[in-house]
């Protein structure tokens, strides 16, 4: 699990010069709906990696709704100090124990925990899902991926994954980032709360 304590460099240099690419980031800002394509066009032109492209968009964003100034740097730390620890422990405890649920046992995370499928590893983000998402219904704290009802998805396939190759911390926090412009690009086109739908 990742903490408070153990810091993950991030990729980007300190002095990286946010104002730099800026501009660029507010024109896709302004396109609606936005498209992957626009992304992945703007991203070669700024000569970023995938990661780095979300986290200096993500940072432009929280900047707007903030209205402050934010550094890439902070939106990393946060990113890898709070969120992703959130994710990866509503996974493990969703998958460990009974949760207190209203209506059913609260015990499907660790029914399917305990049993073996064809599906090999990649069976674990499904039950990470799963565990997330009773987790999550019995009042445990979640990091909504987008919203609530979808938590559990992310963070069952960031940790099965992780878990299976052995991915280092940076490489999960930086998937994280990814998986937000993916969000950016759903939540441009429609209603991503099942409820709204």
């Amino acid at each position: 699990m990742i903490s408070a304590d153990h810091q993950i460099a991030c990729p980007l240099p300190l002095d990286f010069d946010l104002h730099r690419v800026e501009g660029s980031l507010r024109q896709l800002q302004l396109s609606h709906p936005i498209s992957f394509k626009a992304l992945a066009a703007t991203g070669r032109q700024m000569d970023l990696e995938p990661s780095n492209f979300a986290l200096l968009f993500e940072t432009v964003e929280l900047g707007d709704r903030d209205g402050s100034s934010i550094k890439p740097v902070a939106v990393w730390n946060e990113a890898a100090s709070k969120y992703c620890d959130i994710m990866k422990r509503a996974v493990r405890e969703g998958a460990s124990g009974r949760n207190r649920t209203s209506f059913l046992k609260g015990d499907w995370g660790t029914t399917l925990a305990g049993r073996a499928s064809l599906l090999g590893p990649s069976w674990n983000a499904f039950v990470g899902a799963v565990a997330v998402q009773e987790f999550n219904a019995g009042m445990g704290l979640v990091s909504a991926a987008p919203t609530g009802g979808a938590s559990g998805t992310v963070p069952g396939t960031l940790v099965a994954v992780s878990d299976a190759i052995g991915v280092e911390l940076s490489k999960q926090v930086a998937s994280l980032f990814v998986a937000g412009l993916v969000g950016r690009v759903a939540f441009g086109r429609g209603p991503v709360s099942g409820a709204q739908a």
